[in-house]
């Protein structure tokens, strides 16, 4: 790929990636890399009525009747750790997004495309299953064009930390490069972007309360952890 050097050609690449990640993700994930289901209701609950909880069926004593009600994991027992961690992990996962589309086109090694395929399989499902369960829970989601190609100084100077997430001279360098330089930066870049989410998931299990959240959290923890441990190998091959 050819380098760009003009001082022109670096702003509009960074307004480019701008666009993308308030868009769709480079293209590659379409409309999955948007931070709402499509055709999702706000009003939609996951027990499918009122967003009042999980409903549950209880068989009764002899001779009666089986009875509904709540159950004890309601969803709406959730609090603000929960609520961040859903809002701040979904940008996150649009940047993977990002990212990962990269290696479509740039990516040398078999091994870095098949590890942003399966980035792009994981997390973009994982987007909408967050939305849905801000929605779920009359908060704000997230969207697409809010996304900042500065959010890791942004996450910085608000005491968050930057959760591995690229800034803006660090996208710019992927979408330069090419061949194995990019599968160095690539991998460099993700297993870092994948601690951050691993960290994120371990700070929540410490402050957050709602079940399902928890249980989220816990399912991204192990995959991004094995997940760093397949591209570590990958980059010893290089």
């Amino acid at each position: 790929m050819d380098s760009i050097s003009a001082p022109f050609s670096r702003v509009t690449v960074v307004l480019c990636l701008a666009a993308t990640l308030g868009l769709s993700g480079c293209g590659g994930a379409g409309d999955s890399t948007d931070a709402s289901p499509s055709g999702a209701s706000s009003s939609a609950s996951p027990d499918g009525g009122d967003g009042s909880g999980v409903r549950v069926i209880r068989p009764g004593e002899p001779g009666e009747e089986p009875s509904e009600g709540p159950s004890e994991l309601d969803p709406g027992d959730y609090n603000e750790a929960d609520v961040e961690f859903m809002s701040m992990m979904i940008p996150h996962h649009r940047q993977a997004l990002v990212i990962s589309d990269l290696a479509a086109s740039r990516a040398e090694a078999k091994g870095v495309r098949r590890i942003a395929s399966r980035i792009r399989d994981a997390q973009a499902p994982e987007i909408q299953a967050m939305a849905r369960w801000l929605e779920t829970r009359g908060e704000d989601v997230p969207q697409p064009e809010d996304d900042s190609v500065d959010m890791a100084e942004e996450m910085s100077e608000m005491g968050m930390g930057d959760m591995g997430m690229l800034g803006a001279d660090e996208l710019l360098e992927l979408v330069e490069a090419d061949g194995e330089e990019f599968d160095r930066l690539f991998l460099d870049a993700m297993i870092g972007h994948h601690q951050g989410a691993v960290d994120m998931t371990d700070q929540l299990q410490t402050e957050g309360s709602d079940i399902q959240a928890l249980e989220m959290a816990a399912d991204i923890n192990i995959g991004q952890t094995a997940e760093i441990g397949r591209m570590q190998d990958v980059e010893d091959t290089l």
